[in-house]
């Protein structure tokens, strides 16, 4: 099992391993047995010495200076999101201890529960802190499931391989920003706990972890399916909360008069009925998955 690391030795290997030496017109024979660069090939592109780079990898260097890392960011292309992670990783921001926010203030709970589209408040772990009864009926009982987070179920619970359509992709995303947190929140003994769970348990969490990919998400589309009214395409917007951080608002709508449109309308106007949806025989990841929805005074189950 690989392990949960966060270094920045780490992360370098990592990214280091993905780069193509012929983009830096390095040539490639059957003798050279490195994948992507070698350490004194990326030395020389960032213009420090090969033993000094060799240190960072190896965590012996002392804090790398800010031209040093932007050296690094540039070489290795490095998108936004990854050269932030690098300064986290290098730089230790992640160690100023913040107060954990277990409950949203009253007012941003209230309007939560008054929209009328899917909306949550996550954390960096994605723990659910507030929703409202749309997002529940669109996910599953926070409350009550999965100790509330979205992370646990997605890689624990064999039903989310069948209400995320694009199940792989949103796996992927998630692990990967789940290692951004876990440079900025470094301290968290909560989130370092979920990842060593999702690591022993979780559907494919060690493969996409080893991967190393970094990621943040502020909009996009995500397809789902609901046991009431079919297939889902909504998009989402992450609205992060200056004043409450690390909390952010998701929020999930269609197009007016669209048919995901319309369907949204259906579910948050259906009563509330306890469906009992679970996953029947079916090993977690699988295809073949057979669901059966049952509702209070139902006879016989339907599929």
């Amino acid at each position: 099992m690989a392990a949960v690391s966060t270094t920045l030795g780490e992360f370098l290997a990592l990214r280091r391993a993905k780069l193509d030496p012929r983009v830096f017109g390095i040539g490639i024979d059957r003798r050279r047995r490195v994948t992507g660069l070698r350490r004194e090939e990326v030395a020389a592109l960032v213009g420090v010495s090969a033993e000094y780079y060799a240190r960072l990898e190896r965590g012996k260097a002392s804090r790398p200076s800010p031209q040093v890392l932007e050296a690094i960011a540039e070489a290795f292309s490095m998108t936004s999101t990854e050269r932030s992670h690098l300064f986290d990783l290098a730089h230790g921001l992640g160690r100023a201890r913040r107060a954990d926010v277990a409950l949203a203030r009253p007012a941003l709970a209230g309007l939560v529960a008054g929209l009328g589209i899917p909306a949550l408040v996550i954390n960096h772990r994605f723990d659910v802190i507030t929703s409202n009864q749309l997002a529940q009926r669109l996910f599953f009982d926070f409350d009550a499931t999965h100790e509330g987070n979205l992370a646990r179920f997605l890689f624990l619970d064999p039903l989310s391989h069948r209400l995320y359509r694009d199940w792989r992709q949103i796996a992927r995303a998630t692990a990967a920003q789940l290692r951004v947190a876990s440079a900025r929140h470094r301290h968290d003994s909560r989130l370092a706990r979920l990842i060593g769970e999702l690591m022993l348990r979780g559907d494919h969490f060690v493969d996409l972890w080893a991967a190393g990919e970094v990621m943040e998400r502020s909009h996009g589309v995500k397809r789902f399916w609901n046991a009431e009214v079919g297939n889902l395409d909504l998009a989402y917007e992450n609205l992060d909360l200056p004043g409450d951080r690390p909390l952010r608002l998701v929020l999930f709508h269609a197009a007016p008069q669209s048919a995901d449109h319309d369907k949204l309308r259906l579910l948050g106007a259906r009563p509330a009925a306890a469906l009992d949806v679970r996953v029947q025989g079916c090993p977690t990841g699988s295809s073949s998955s057979v669901l059966t929805t049952t509702s209070p005074g139902a006879g016989q189950p339907r599929t």
